[in-house]
């Protein structure tokens, strides 16, 4: 039994991290999701607020012409964190400084629906069918 649990979290760490590219991903059906341009452009420099304002996360926007950059958020169980952000192609990416975030680094495919986000995983399913809606405000709105 030790070595099942052993075998399932190896091939949860590779599928995790293993995604280096869209084409790894399966798009879900009618659904458009956002191009690197509208990540970089509608995303970054603003804030997602998780279901009920318990997560919130603001992306720094990059110096320079990057794909890449900062983002901080605070949680109500989590407390302030902080990491990286990456566009790659048609993928969001996360990356945490703290450890015990690790688990939150993902890449995602993201449609956007006026201000409504959704995160597509690997498998082209909603990242958070368990969750509320994810909500995209202007700008810095937390102050983070």
């Amino acid at each position: 039994m030790f070595g099942v649990r052993i075998c399932l979290l190896v091939a949860l760490i590779v599928t995790t991290t293993s995604v280096t590219s869209a084409e790894d991903y399966i798009l879900p059906t009618g659904v458009t999701v956002l191009t690197e341009e509208q990540l970089l452009n509608q995303i970054i420099g603003n804030t997602l607020v998780y279901g009920y304002e318990h997560h919130v996360e603001y992306f720094e926007p990059p110096t320079g012409d990057q794909k890449n950059g900062r983002f901080k958020g605070k949680s109500v169980p989590l407390g302030r964190y902080g990491g990286g952000w990456e566009v790659k192609e048609n993928l969001m990416c996360w990356k945490h400084d703290e450890s015990h975030m690790v688990k939150y680094n993902i890449c995602i495919t993201i449609a956007l629906d006026v201000d409504i986000v959704t995160f597509y995983e690997t498998n082209g399913y909603p990242w958070y069918n368990r969750h509320p809606p994810i909500k995209l405000i202007s700008g810095n709105s937390e102050n983070l």
